[in-house]
């Protein structure tokens, strides 16, 4: 008992020393694995992708309009031909034997018209002998009516027997003309792309129209017909720039031009897209009909600009990172503040001080109430307005949010996660009013028969013709981001097709991003280092316009950090949308202001 004992201590003291031998002399101190990028200097285009078919300009079914069997055939496939060139040839034997007939018919019509013709001469000589008679009262009335009568039918009998000659000429004429539709003519000037019949083979006309060819205009133009998302149409405007490549030619790059976004919507498996047609230029002929094609529409472009990372602007470190590098959590990183750029619900109003920016004191001359858009930064305090009396306003600019213009949308904040809602329902409401001017205006509000313009002008007089309210609706404000429409109808704008009344497409801009630079240290450690306040512009998803921020051509950002041995990549926690740029969901802006 006593040796199993001392056996324990032994080992316990070895097993002691071996732990701290190994923290002093043998563990391996981790260090991150850092991936970096350079800021550079370039040129970057937005754009949405679809895939489609190319097809020509133009295309022919080319048929017969008589039946008969094929003779001929002067064309096959891929035989360029010229209009009016013979394509194929039927037998005319049968369609002939008609014309003939025809013919002869035309000979017994004259004949008949030359024997009426006769008669009627007989028959006048008999009228003159009978008025002669008559007059000498040889023959009677009866009798003399009896020959006028005759000589009256033989002359309807010619007339009869012109208008039956017209009608056997007419078809004789009919006749002809299927004889001549035995020969197939080019009706355009083009090529051959498909070969339908055979020689020998006999078509029928009589129910429909037998095609024996189909033809494509010239090929050196040709049409890219592509299936363009709903999400994206919106963005997609004729005359921009298209880009595509087909597998025929993997390395190739060929380009057009929006040329239509056509309005019927297509539904498949609840996808919903519109039909864009692109011209294409194909003056070596390496494109053909029926082709799939993987294309990029250019919404937007910008050059020579400073290109950041997307990679960079999508980069969150985490406390784990922090310390791995033993360096405390700045507060750009602390997780009640990851959200928003300025503090989130907390942070100064980005919405309702932008809306109570555009409001006017009642009397004074255009001058704007303090706490305009832009005032970012002012944690758990009231934004309070000295001249509306409005003590609060929720709100702030999350990330990815753009702050609600001043005097145009107030309210209710910024950009919902890239969606272009600026503004809200108006700014502030200003509560500085008399009580006789408060009557008033509940009696303007009471008063449905006023048109909005109306009552807008009627508040306009109680003040003196300044608004008491912040800027009202504005235009374009809650979430649907738009204009509202002038109500002046389609027919009336001078356009010719609806591609020409779209507005151009709105640049976005994307204010208070982030990226993070690495600050190296002695034995592959260092510091990470956060540059806020960014405006980004244009993005294709690798790279993302720059467009003020303190960083310049050349500076490295951080894209990636790997901690050794994890499990997961905790570079990235959440993989966003490239073309958002980490964009968080906007708080909520001012309160509803005016009427």
């Amino acid at each position: 008992m006593k040796k199993l004992i001392v056996w324990i201590v032994v080992l316990g003291v070895l097993g002691t020393g071996g732990y701290f031998a190994y923290e002093k002399y043998g563990k391996v101190e981790v260090k991150p694995q850092i991936t970096e990028a350079t800021v550079t200097r370039g040129s970057i285009a937005e754009t949405v992708a679809a895939t489609g078919t190319l097809t020509a300009v133009r295309t022919i079914d080319i048929g017969t309009q008589v039946s008969g069997t094929v003779k001929k055939l002067y064309a096959d496939f891929n035989d360029i031909v010229k209009q009016g060139d013979l394509l194929a040839e039927l037998d005319p034997s049968l369609l002939q034997t008609q014309v003939d007939m025809q013919n002869a018919n035309l000979q017994r019509a004259d004949v008949d018209i030359n024997q009426r013709q006769i008669t009627l001469e007989n028959d006048l000589k008999k009228l003159e002998r009978q008025r002669e008679l008559f007059a000498k009262q040889l023959v009677t009335q009866e009798a003399l009516d009896q020959s006028e009568l005759q000589v009256k039918l033989d002359r309807a009998n010619i007339e009869s027997s012109k208008a039956s000659r017209v009608q056997t000429l007419a078809s004789l004429e009919q006749a002809k003309k299927n004889v001549e539709y035995t020969k197939i003519y080019a009706p355009i000037d083009g090529v051959i792309t498909v070969r339908i019949t055979d020689e020998g083979r006999t078509v029928n006309a009589s129910t429909s129209s037998p095609s024996l060819y189909t033809m494509a205009t010239d090929l050196t133009k040709m049409l890219l017909t592509a299936s363009i998302d709903e999400a994206e149409v919106s963005k997609v405007r004729e005359g921009q720039t298209v880009s595509f490549r087909v597998d025929a030619y993997a390395g190739a790059m060929f380009y057009g031009t929006v040329k239509q976004v056509r309005l019927n919507a297509k539904n498949s498996q609840n996808v919903v897209t519109y039909e864009t047609v692109v011209d294409v230029n194909n003056p070596d002929f390496r494109l053909k009909p029926g082709m799939t094609a993987t294309l990029n529409v250019e919404v937007q472009r910008a050059d020579d600009v400073l290109r950041v990372p997307a990679a960079a602007l999508r980069f969150r470190p985490t406390t784990e990172m922090f310390d791995l590098i033993k360096q405390p959590v700045p507060p750009e990183a602390q997780p009640n503040t990851g959200r928003g750029a300025t503090g989130g619900r907390r942070g100064a109003d980005a919405g309702g001080a932008a809306g109570a920016a555009g409001a006017q004191v009642p009397g004074s001359t255009g001058a704007q109430v303090p706490g305009a858009a832009g005032a970012t930064k002012a944690p758990d305090a009231k934004a309070t307005t000295p001249a509306t009396g409005v003590d609060r306003q929720r709100g702030g600019n999350a990330t990815g949010g753009q702050q609600a213009t001043a005097g145009q949308t107030g309210g209710r904040g910024g950009n919902f996660a890239g969606g272009n809602n600026q503004g809200g329902r108006g700014g502030g409401r200003n509560m500085n009013i008399t009580p006789e001017q408060q009557k008033k205006l509940d009696e303007i509000r009471n008063n449905q028969k006023l048109t909005p313009e109306e009552r807008r002008a009627e508040m306009a007089k109680v003040f003196g013709g300044n608004n008491p309210f912040g800027g009202g609706r504005g235009q374009g404000g809650g979430r649907n981001g738009g204009t509202q429409g002038s109500g002046v109808g389609m027919a009336q704008r001078g356009a010719e097709t609806v591609d020409q009344l779209l507005p151009p497409v709105q640049r976005r801009e994307l204010r208070n991003q982030r990226v993070w630079l690495w600050i190296a240290g002695a034995n592959g450690m260092g510091q990470l280092k956060p540059v806020n306040g960014l405006t980004t512009g244009v993005s294709d998803g690798q790279f993302t316009e720059l467009v003020s921020g303190e960083l310049k051509e050349g500076d490295k950002v951080v894209t990636n950090f790997v901690i050794p041995g994890a499990k997961v990549n905790t570079a990235t926690p959440q993989q966003g949308n490239p073309f958002q740029q980490n964009q968080g969901r906007g708080g909520p802006g001012g309160g509803r202001g005016g009427f």
